[in-house]
Parts: structure tokens; sequence; C-alpha cells
């Protein structure tokens, strides 16, 4: 008959005839917790809080680790603006049931914005552990938890993100730097990468991550010592080929100088080809082609092949067309990737254009097109040369 009587509560209906109903299936089993529990829920909807907090607390002496009812007590609580008690009873529904983290999202929302109302240091410690719990149980759930705090505290402490995310997670606090440099909070950004960074062995995209942001600080000094950092810290040539790559675009329109040092450094710190071409190149790129042709001619020489285009281009800007030619021969005669022999093979066949030696200009436009058919430049060129 209880039972019944319960479920017929939770059917609906006016909320006098519900409280009656659970009365009364209290009476017939003074130990069925769902009794009160829905004599609760009825109160709730004609907001009587004070007798809705009552009916829970009841539900909860009858069944202490039942965390459905400890939420709808705490509910009930802050419904009453008793803030400390209704949050207490939230924690104990999460610790009753820890992987639910949109629980403890909703506890350490409610901290933070009764700190933003009564600063406390208890509360904000205690709002950024419920929010850690959230993020050890939900990593997903970051961005909402950056947003929260982002939205709530007005000044952030450094202290507040090391209580904010789990230890040991590397993945969770890179992801956090970035949505916080996104958010324009660029010092909380910086502040939650510090600790990856300042390992004695960092890893290259930490240090990359660092001084990208440092950029948005307008602090290309940092910027450049992080990058050339990022540079040594790669695992292989390829790698820190295309990192140092990367900076140079980053660095090259509004500092390129610090760019360049960023290239020359790692250059002399590893003289691989791919290292060295970029440099030649950035050189080249700013109008520096006498310099640039050191590196180039060492990319060259360790077998670059992407450098000998780069190279003859530096030649002809000084005026040299015969080396540039050279230069493009040389690496013709060398086993080349299609994209890179056609590109090569486009220059050279140019060159001698102007130079006026249509015949081998044709030659050479045609070995390129039996290696690349499908080249729209190559079939324009042999066709103006007939």
């Amino acid at each position: 008959v209880a039972e019944w009587q319960v479920r017929a509560a939770q059917g609906g209906g006016a909320p006098a005839e519900r409280v009656e109903l659970c009365s009364s299936a209290a009476r017939w089993n003074p130990e069925l917790s769902e009794a009160p529990r829905q004599e609760g829920a009825a109160h709730m909807d004609a907001r009587d809080y004070a007798a809705a907090a009552e009916a829970f607390g009841r539900a909860c002496a009858l069944e202490p680790r039942n965390p459905h009812h400890h939420l709808q007590l705490g509910r009930a609580l802050l419904a009453q603006n008793q803030l400390d008690a209704g949050l207490d009873e939230l924690e104990r529904a999460a610790i009753l049931a820890p992987t639910f983290p949109s629980l403890q999202l909703w506890i350490g929302a409610i901290r933070l914005r009764v700190h933003a109302r009564h600063p406390s240091a208890k509360r904000i410690e205690q709002a950024l552990r419920a929010l850690r719990e959230t993020l050890r149980w939900s990593p997903r759930s970051l961005p909402d938890v950056v947003s929260l705090v982002l939205g709530e505290l007005r000044a952030l402490h450094p202290s507040h993100f090391e209580q904010l995310l789990p230890a040991g997670d590397d993945a969770l606090r890179r992801q956090a730097s970035r949505l916080l440099a996104d958010a324009g909070r660029v010092q909380a950004s910086l502040d939650v990468l510090r600790p990856l960074v300042e390992r004695k062995a960092a890893e290259a995209p930490d240090l990359e991550r660092w001084a990208q942001v440092y950029l948005l600080r307008y602090d290309p000094w940092t910027a450049r010592d992080a990058y050339v950092r990022a540079a040594a810290a790669c695992a292989t040539p390829e790698e820190r080929e295309q990192l140092l790559a990367r900076a140079w675009r980053s660095l090259a329109s509004a500092y390129p100088q610090q760019g360049l040092q960023v290239l020359e450094r790692a250059a002399r710190r590893s003289p691989e080809p791919g290292a060295q071409r970029i440099w030649g190149e950035a050189l080249l790129q700013v109008g520096l082609a006498e310099e640039a042709l050191a590196p180039l001619r060492a990319a060259f020489a360790a077998g670059s092949p992407k450098s000998a285009l780069s190279l003859g281009q530096a030649y002809l800007v000084l005026e040299q067309p015969s080396s540039a030619q050279r230069v493009w021969r040389d690496a013709l005669a060398s086993s080349l990737p299609v994209p890179i022999r056609t590109q090569i093979s486009l220059q050279l066949g140019r060159a001698l254009l102007a130079a006026g030696n249509k015949g081998e200009a044709r030659s050479v436009f045609g070995s390129a097109f039996r290696h690349d058919p499908q080249s729209v430049e190559l079939r324009q060129a042999l066709d103006r040369i007939r």
C-alpha cells in the first residue's frame, strides 16, 4: 500500500494531495525513505522550502547513503538562502556519487558566486576543490570550468589554478593554458604553463606554446629564447625544421630581428640542412641575399634539395645568373622529389629564356614535364616556346 501511494504521488497532482499520500505511505511503512522524499518534492513544488527541507531530512535519516536525498535536501536549504548548510548537503551527495561531475561543477559554481558577494579564502578553496573533482572525473568539462572561474574570480592568482588542476595531468594543464590565452588572460595562461617549461627536460611543444603566449604580451625577447630552447628540445631534425618554420612565421611580420636570431642560434647549435635552409631563406626574405648565401650553400652541400631553389634565387638577386643556373643544373642532376624538380626546372628554364637560350630551356621544361605530366605551369611554358 505504501509503495502504491508513493507511486501515485510521483504521478503528479496538487501538492497538498501528494503530501497527504506520502504521509499515509509513511504511516503504512515508516522505513520507506522514498515517502518523505516525494513529500519533500511536493513541498518544493508548493514553494514551502522549510517543510521540504524537513521531509528531505527524514529521507536522509532513513537512507543516509542515498545521494539523491542529500541533493534534494541541499536544494531545499539553498532555496532558503542557507548557503553553507545547503552546500554541505550537496557535497555529501557528491561524496556518495563521485562520478557525477556536473554536481561538483554546480557546487563549485555556487561557492564561487557566494564568494563574489562575501569574499572568503575558505570559500575559494572549497569551490576549487569541487571543480578539481569535476575535472578528475570529467576532463572534458575544462572549458566550462575555466569559463566559470574567469567569470566569477576577478583577481586570479597562480595558486588558484594549482588548486584547480589535478596533479600530474599535463594534458589538462596545456589545454587550460590555451583556453586562458584565448580568453585574453595571458598572465594566467603563463602561470598555468610555467611548471611545464621550468622542467629541466621541458618538451618542445610546451616551450613553443610559452613563446606564443609571450608574443601575446608583446615580448619578443622572451619568445625568442623560448623558441631557441624549443628547437634544441626537438627529438628529430624534421621536427626542428618544422618548428623553426613556425617560429619564423610567428615572428617575421612584427619582430623579424628576433626571428632571425632564433634561426641563427638554432642553426649554429644544430647545423642540420633543414635549419640552415630556413635561416638562409629568412635572410633572403628580409633582403639580406649576401648573408643568405652561406647557410643556403651549407644546406645545399649537405643534401637539402629544397635549398637549391632559394640558393639560386639569392644568386639572381645578387645579379649572378650563371651561378644560379649552375646550382639548379647540379640539383636537377640528382634525385629530387617531383614537386621540387618541377619548381627548379621552371626557375632554370625561365632563367635560360631570359638569357636567350631557348633550346636548352625547351629541353629543361620537356625533361621536367616527363616527370610531372600533370603540371599546368610546365605545359604552358612548353606551349609558349613552341
